[in-house]
């Protein structure tokens, strides 16, 4: 395929609209094609999808660019801090080469700058205690610490949160931006071994709460058993 050709093909795929996340470039024979901008329409996140990968892949990388550019839109983002290491977008990064000639190579202008970020925790131990409701928040990224030793209570509290969600808020018709949106990294650890009653409630609040205007994204290297069967109600692509 001619470079022309690669172009257009990834244009006609993801057209570039006044509000959309931008997610990269097109690579044709293993060089970058700045031309080739692959878009997400903001209006399109109050869908939900997976971000899969291996070990390494730039799996969690790619929810932090979601994440950070969602709340620069003014959407509210409800993280799971699986790994510790997703408080780090409350900072301003600092530019070294390696990062400019990424951004050059995209053909971006890139200006390092920190997200207002407020951390929760289950316990109270490492953030503060959630007490108030997720429809409370504001347009910030939460991050939920404490959690990597206790998935299954997490998944409990998350369910709890989406049912709550799905109670208060009226429907809502095509949004030119979501209301709120989940990211669920390390999700297999969240539902790997779960009883057979539980995924069934989390199943039927995922395939529902899209019409309240709430986005979920899975992020996980094993997007099989638990997470797959949730799949099957997202109603949109994969972001590999």
């Amino acid at each position: 395929m001619s470079k022309e050709k690669f172009i257009s093909a990834i244009t006609a795929s993801y057209p570039t609209v006044a509000s959309s996340i931008y997610l990269g470039a097109g690579l044709l024979d293993g060089e970058i094609v700045p031309e080739a901008k692959v878009n997400l329409p903001l209006r399109m996140m109050n869908r939900h999808g997976l971000v899969t990968g291996a070990t390494g892949s730039g799996k969690t990388r790619t929810l932090q660019l979601m994440a950070e550019q969602l709340s620069a839109a003014g959407v509210p983002v409800f993280i799971p801090d699986m790994k510790g290491d997703l408080s780090g977008m409350a900072k301003e990064s600092a530019t070294n080469e390696k990062l400019m000639e990424r951004a050059k190579a995209l053909g971006i202008n890139y200006a390092p700058s920190g997200f207002p970020l407020e951390i929760y925790s289950l316990s109270g131990k490492l953030g503060a205690q959630m007490r108030a409701t997720v429809t409370e928040f504001g347009p910030v990224l939460l991050s939920v610490s404490d959690v990597q030793s206790q998935p299954m209570i997490f998944s409990t509290f998350m369910l709890s949160l989406l049912a709550e969600l799905y109670q208060k808020l009226p429907e809502a018709d095509d949004l030119d931006k979501p209301k709120l949106v989940f990211f669920l990294d390390e999700a297999h650890l969240l539902f790997n071994d779960a009883p057979k009653a539980f995924m069934d409630q989390i199943e039927q609040v995922i395939r529902l709460i899209r019409s309240k205007g709430v986005g979920i994204f899975f992020c996980t290297a094993e997007p099989i058993g638990a997470v797959q069967e949730i799949q099957r109600y997202r109603g949109s692509p994969e972001c590999v």
